[in-house]
């Protein structure tokens, strides 16, 4: 009769010892790897960057019919994606306000649309500044002063947003109080003075795309473009 030749001791014995040398080549594989690869696998991704670039202009032939602006406060142009549904708004009491960096007018991508309503009768260039930031959550209501933007025009005032949701939207909130206003735009306003027009307008935009913002008085056409990081 066969009977079998009992190896239970030493199968007990291979395993035990494939075990220890799986366990020490996984320390030693643990412990040979580099510090700074993991270091770099915590650290977070710098924030994207983009460049936002703004030409506001005035029509020196009025864009609109005349108006009681002393009556209206503010000229609201709707946005276009009134449809979309709404993020939830962010709370910017805990939102780090990001820094803006100014541009110089050589890496300007608007130079072009600039030179032609200059040489242009019927416009005026009101202001022309390019800066670069990161977006901020959609509703967090963080915005920048154009004085910080760069525009030197004291009668140019207002503030903008560059917010990221489902969508990037740049958010505009502008007044111009002109030394002399368009009469053809004053209506029942004639004769009196100070006369503010303003500009407030949330607009979905695709980047590096150009994007007009129209008015009766004046208007802004922007375009807001990813910048690509520099090695040091």
């Amino acid at each position: 009769m066969y009977r079998p030749t009992r190896h239970r001791p030493t199968r007990i014995f291979i395993s035990a010892m494939l075990t220890a040398l799986a366990t020490a080549a996984l320390t030693a594989a643990l412990a040979g790897e580099p510090q700074g690869s993991l270091d770099a696998a915590d650290a977070q991704e710098p924030p994207q960057l983009y460049q936002v670039e703004i030409v506001v202009f005035r029509a020196l032939s009025p864009l609109g019919v005349a108006e009681d602006w002393n009556a209206q406060s503010a000229q609201v142009l709707p946005a276009d994606d009134e449809a979309a549904p709404e993020e939830p708004a962010a709370d910017p009491q805990i939102l780090e306000r990001p820094d803006v960096q100014q541009l110089p007018p050589a890496q300007f991508r608007l130079a072009g649309t600039e030179a032609a309503l200059r040489r242009s009768a019927g416009y005026q260039v009101l202001a022309h500044v390019a800066w670069s930031q990161p977006t901020t959550p959609r509703g967090a209501d963080i915005v920048h002063t154009l004085g910080e933007l760069g525009v030197d025009n004291p009668d140019l005032r207002g503030t903008v947003a560059l917010e990221q949701g489902r969508y990037m939207y740049l958010n505009l909130d502008l007044a111009w109080t002109p030394e002399d206003p368009p009469s053809s735009l004053l209506g029942a306003t004639s004769g009196a003075a100070p006369v503010t027009f303003t500009l407030r307008e949330k607009r979905r935009l695709r980047p590096s795309e150009q994007h007009y913002l129209d008015h009766p008085a004046f208007g802004v056409i922007a375009i807001v473009s990813p910048l690509t990081p520099t090695a040091d």
